[in-house]
């Protein structure tokens, strides 16, 4: 049986991928402010700011009075302190007591930090832009992508990431990259040293349609078959060159001779020379949709102050402003009554229908008697 030496040197397999640029559909283009921070920190901020405003509100208020008196102006005031989000106070309230300026002072703080993370994110989705569907092998994974792999490294990547097993194709080494262009998979597995050798004298229809995802799917190391009984001294003596740098100054002049016309490695991203509607136009877009239900919030809000006016009107006997118990109740007796009215004229105007109806029609079955046995002439005797 043969033995190795020990591993000369390692390859290191990547995940390569379909280079695509798109453009942001405006689904995506609504959602692009909101990606910076996750649903649920956009919740608590919101949830936060929202409770402070309603406490500063109602301990502003210059009279005694109580939760339940403050509910109309619970609504205004919760979304009142979402506006310290983008001005770092709660507006419209009087600042006159150590607790109120403590309490500023805080919005304004924690406006600054979430600011400052907002900001961060966003310069990053903004100046680049993604270049491939995934970024890293396990996205890959993750979307069930199938990989197009050389025949014979299929047993070592099922041994390595057995959920990927029934999404591996084995085809032949120099048809891999092929193989995706023809749509048999959506992702390559190959080694460094392939992926050059596919980038070589200007070959450069892989270099501008693919991409290497940054991280090592696998290594596998590499020795040389010897006999026997001369494993353990070629073992040293490889291993003596390695520590000496004999094989990396080789692999560097090889590299150096022999990969001219090299096409330059195309990255999972690229930078964005300017922004378009789809990069900040969801802020415009969310802006108007914004105004347009605050439009008809305050539009219905506005028939409903009237309705109640009207309702106040119709109830107060005394016209003193306010409406009592009693006044409620007397205008639901009036109301009553007035739909009990109005139900027995309609019975009443039913009845005289039906009457009418049934004398019509009594007159009708008369005249038709009448004609049927009416035979002056003595026809009938024929």
């Amino acid at each position: 049986m043969a033995s190795f030496t020990g591993a000369i040197y390692h390859d290191q397999f990547f995940c390569i991928v379909r280079r695509q640029l798109r453009e942001l559909s405006f689904h995506e283009a609504l959602l692009q402010p909101f990606k910076p921070f996750s649903p649920r920190l956009w919740a608590l901020i919101f949830s936060v700011l929202g409770l402070v405003g309603m406490m500063m509100t109602w301990s502003n208020t210059k009279e005694k009075t109580t939760l339940f008196d403050m509910l109309p102006q619970m609504p205004s005031a919760f979304i009142k302190g979402w506006h310290g989000f983008a001005t770092g106070e709660i507006k419209q309230v009087v600042v006159d007591g150590s607790g109120s300026w403590l309490t500023q002072f805080m919005v304004g703080f924690t406006k600054t930090v979430m600011i400052a993370g907002y900001t961060s994110i966003t310069v990053a989705l903004l100046v680049k832009q993604q270049g491939t569907e995934v970024s890293s092998f396990r996205e890959a994974v993750d979307a069930r992508f199938r990989f197009c792999v050389n025949s014979n490294m299929i047993g070592a990547l099922a041994a390595s990431y057995p959920e990927i097993a029934p999404y591996v194709i084995g085809v032949n080494k120099l048809e891999i990259l092929d193989s995706i262009d023809q749509g048999l998979c959506e992702a390559a597995i190959m080694d460094a040293d392939q992926w050059r050798n596919e980038r070589l004298w200007e070959q450069t229809h892989h270099c501008d349609t693919k991409a290497r995802l940054p991280d090592v799917v696998l290594t596998v190391p590499n020795a040389i078959v010897v006999r026997d009984d001369l494993a353990q001294v070629l073992s040293w003596a490889v291993r003596t060159e390695m520590e000496e740098g004999t094989y990396p100054a080789i692999k560097g002049e090889a590299l150096l001779n022999y990969t001219a016309g090299l096409c330059n490695e195309a990255s999972t991203t690229s930078r964005k020379e300017s922004l378009g509607i789809n990069d900040l136009g969801a802020p415009l877009f969310l802006l108007l949709i914004v105004a347009f239900i605050s439009l008809l919030v305050d539009r219905i809000g506005l028939y409903l102050g009237k309705k109640e006016k009207r309702l106040k009107e119709a109830l107060d006997d005394d016209r003193s402003g306010s409406v009592s118990t009693n006044e409620v109740v007397k205008g639901i007796t009036r109301r009553r009554v007035k739909v009990e009215r109005q139900v027995g004229l309609q019975q009443a105007k039913a009845g005289t229908t039906t009457e009418t109806t049934m004398e019509t029609t009594a007159n009708s079955h008369a005249d038709a008697e009448g004609v049927r046995f009416h035979d002056p002439h003595g026809l009938a005797s024929v």
